[in-house]
């Protein structure tokens, strides 16, 4: 008996830190695109990442050809429209591009030009730049050949994500005072945010639970009404009856107030 409760007390052990533990995962588009030829001609390939992590760690791998890659810029875009510069009109026409993978820990420096690009390559901007935000949504590689003549394809792109996943927290109730839910008929809610002096944000994740603690819905809160609050319509006709948690969780905000704040309120679906 003793043994069995010790195998129970390792395995809850043993479930905690794998729940806890960073999670990595791999997105990949392999849809060829062409580049350019013309000038400012804008290349956009979209990843729609439906996991809910909280970022720590980005990395991104870009396969592309271009006969001039001193013509290329290339670009990262969240969900929430944060966006970074990967790759910044270097090596003219020294090279083709190649497969280079995107890492801040990298120690290879893309201005090197040792070309064709593979293997882990310092970006232009620090990808750190994503930490905190959610993952959850469309994120975009935005290719821009800024002069004419000279062109080439986006052959695939690799996005790596890593962090911890987005769980329930019963135990932060930061943004409550500022949430206001407004039952527009039976089981459509309309749930308003303000964004007061002391709560400024730049988009939210809403999630709605179960009562089990099953996540059966998400999407990014970011419309606004004519009161510049933002406001979200959860049309719950389709829910079971029962009792549900919505969480509203602020995505990258300003200086004044940290990403991840959320707020935790009950529905009663009919």
């Amino acid at each position: 008996m003793k043994l069995l409760h010790k195998f129970w007390l390792l395995l809850f052990l043993l479930n905690g830190i794998i729940i806890n533990a960073q999670s990595c995962f791999n997105y990949d588009n392999f849809n060829v695109e062409s580049i350019g030829p013309n000038a400012l001609t804008v290349t956009t390939s979209t990843i729609n990442v439906t996991d809910d992590l909280i970022i720590e760690d980005v990395r991104v791998n870009v396969s592309a050809t271009h006969s001039w890659i001193g013509d290329m810029s290339i670009r990262l875009r969240s969900p929430l429209g944060s966006e970074i510069i990967l790759h910044n009109e270097l090596c003219e026409d020294f090279g083709d591009y190649g497969s280079p993978t995107y890492d801040d820990s990298a120690t290879a420096s893309p201005t090197d030009c040792i070309l064709p690009y593979a293997g882990s390559l310092i970006p232009f901007q620090p990808l750190t730049f994503f930490d905190s935000e959610n993952s959850f949504g469309d994120w975009e590689l935005v290719i821009i050949d800024n002069a004419d003549g000279d062109g080439g394809s986006l052959l695939s792109w690799t996005l790596t994500l890593c962090g911890e996943a987005s769980t329930l927290n019963l135990n932060n109730f930061d943004l409550k005072e500022n949430l206001i839910v407004v039952k527009e008929q039976k089981n459509i809610f309309n749930i308003i945010l303000s964004n007061s002096v002391n709560y400024q944000f730049e988009s939210c994740i809403i999630k709605v639970f179960d009562f089990a603690g099953r996540k059966i819905h998400q999407d990014i809160m970011n419309q606004r009404n004519d009161k510049n609050q933002f406001i979200y319509r959860l049309e719950a006709e389709f829910f079971s009856p029962g009792v549900y948690f919505v969480n509203i969780v602020a995505n990258r905000t300003n200086t004044i107030t940290p990403s991840g704040q959320s707020s935790i309120l009950k529905l009663i679906v009919e």
